[in-house]
């Protein structure tokens, strides 16, 4: 588990909000480039992006609480010696997973760039290199911000 310097509230926020806007404007912008005269191809291309971000965070939670829970089990096992972690109170803890939003923004981008392609005049190759590309740039630009510490880490409650 990473650790960085705990960022401030209304940083983290804009960051959060900002992330969120983005994708809906991507996908706005990619169908009506590439879709125009297809409302529902310009529906998924708008609701791609945000349904990648939250399927990001949900499979960050979870593959972060597996892999520390794993990880425990195994040093468990191993007989090594728990020690104490020499983390600064200022610190955020940063769990591993969020390669996450990279795999769903491929996968997201690529479903809508799929349908763009079957419900519009624009070709397969085309409709999927755009949304492969942008779906690809989304997702590092979220690992980016999870891995420095910018997008926090949900806390189930």
């Amino acid at each position: 588990m990473r650790s960085v310097p705990e960022r401030p509230v209304l940083l983290t926020f804009t960051t959060l909000m900002g992330a969120f806007i983005v994708g809906p404007l991507l996908g706005h912008a990619l169908g009506a480039r590439l879709a125009p005269d297809s409302e529902l191809a310009q529906a998924a291309s708008v609701f791609a992006f945000p349904l990648a971000f939250f399927a990001g965070l949900v499979f960050w939670m979870g593959l972060g609480v597996v892999s520390v829970v794993l990880g425990g089990l195994r040093n468990l096992l191993l007989g090594r010696v728990p020690r104490v972690a020499d983390w600064d109170a200022s610190a955020a803890l940063v769990p591993p997973g969020y390669g996450s939003f990279v795999v769903f923004s491929l996968l997201a981008a690529g479903g809508a760039g799929l349908l763009v392609a079957l419900l519009s005049q624009t070709g397969l190759a085309p409709a999927l290199a755009w949304y492969g590309a942008c779906g690809a740039a989304y997702g590092c630009a979220l690992w980016t911000l999870a891995h420095h510490g910018y997008l926090p880490f949900p806390e189930p409650e």
